[in-house]
């Protein structure tokens, strides 16, 4: 380990990785026209003043690496990560975790490109990390949000924020901006929190909320909020969300609940507003226990879900013998299997019973 000022690796192409576990300040670590086959690796201290970026490949660098692009795991992190170029990832393109202070945010400009292979786990972009059973390596706190304004896409998740105590400056898909993600797992295009069995929530706090106004694609949900104890800021479209289709499936998807137990979300502030374009196909449950709450969203409603006129309604005891004289116990109206929906009309409940 050592102090140096920056970093700077121009009109280069070379294998190997760029690792850090010293403190480099007041720069940082910069790509200009230059090939890395390999990754860049922080362990150490990434100080960056004086409006210069933490990490910065510009549009004729390329990043690419079996693994992790660039991969962000020491203390302290200040300048943000800035790509208009090319990073290409096996598992993921940006991985920060374990990070006690992350300042600066992470931007993709028009013209970057961040590409993920179809790993179980990998991102775009991911916040913290963790497990089915457990959280584990969060980042304390991240400020500054991310943004994407490039194309990124994954065979899991476009841009995920697990594992975070504090998140702040929301997540913007800007227009211009493509999002496509793939169909494994719970994989989206934005997800904010994580489902894990151990019943935790991932990230304590996230402000800023999410906002699309380019385009989303994914196998899964376009954006999933779940697992978070409180979100403040909304969710926002004024773009294009494409969902998957499936039993959980969602343009826009705020909390889940699975039949192993719930995941949610605690606190949710700033509500969700589309002008934009959502749509996905959910499967209609086939069996006990299915999950219902899914949804997929037009800009406006065409229809009504359930309008009839009249219910048929099956009565409890009905069976008389021949020549029998009526009784409560042989006839009567009862309530059992009356099936009560709002009428397409007047929007009121009500139900027709024979006779009534």
């Amino acid at each position: 380990s050592a102090n140096v000022s920056c970093l700077t690796i121009t009109n280069a192409s070379f294998s190997g990785d760029v690792e850090n576990s010293g403190t480099i300040s007041p720069g940082g670590i910069s790509l200009s026209n230059g090939t890395i086959t390999g990754r860049i690796t922080d362990y150490g201290t990434v100080a960056a003043t004086g409006g210069r970026a933490g990490i910065s490949v510009d549009n004729s660098s390329v990043i690419s690496s079996t693994s992790v692009a660039i991969l962000l795991s020491g203390s302290t992190f200040t300048g943000g990560v800035s790509n208009v170029g090319t990073i290409f990832g096996g598992v993921s393109g940006i991985d920060v975790y374990g990070v006690d202070t992350f300042t600066g945010g992470i931007v993709n400009s028009s013209g970057g490109t961040i590409e993920v292979g179809a790993s179980g786990s990998g991102a775009g972009i991911k916040i913290g990390t963790g497990t089915l059973s457990s959280v584990s390596r969060p980042v304390t706190s991240f400020s500054g949000g991310i943004t994407n304004a490039g194309t990124i896409s994954s065979g899991y998740t476009g841009i995920a924020v697990l594992a975070a105590s504090s998140f702040a400056g929301g997540i913007v898909n800007s227009n211009g901006g493509t999002i496509v993600a793939g169909t494994s797992g719970s994989g989206a295009g934005i997800r904010v929190g994580a489902i894990s069995t151990c019943g935790c929530y991932a990230v304590s706090q996230f402000s800023g909320g999410v906002a699309n106004s380019g385009t989303i694609s994914s196998g899964y949900s376009g954006i999933a909020v779940e697992g978070v104890t409180i979100f403040s800021g909304g969710v926002t479209n004024a773009g294009t969300i494409t969902g998957g289709t499936g039993s959980t499936v969602a343009g826009i998807k705020i909390g889940v609940v699975t039949t192993s137990g719930s995941y949610s979300v605690s606190k949710f502030s700033g509500g969700v507003t589309n002008s934009g374009t959502i749509s996905a196909m959910p499967n209609s449950p086939t069996i006990r226990g299915d999950p219902v709450i899914r949804f997929a969203c037009t800009s406006s409603a065409t229809s009504a879900a359930c309008a009839p006129s009249e219910a048929t309604v099956r009565l409890a005891k009905t069976a008389r013998k021949p020549g029998e004289s009526r009784s409560a116990d042989r006839s009567g109206r009862s309530a059992e299997g009356i099936m009560v929906c709002p009428s397409a009309s007047d929007r009121r409940y009500q139900a027709l019973l024979p006779g009534r």
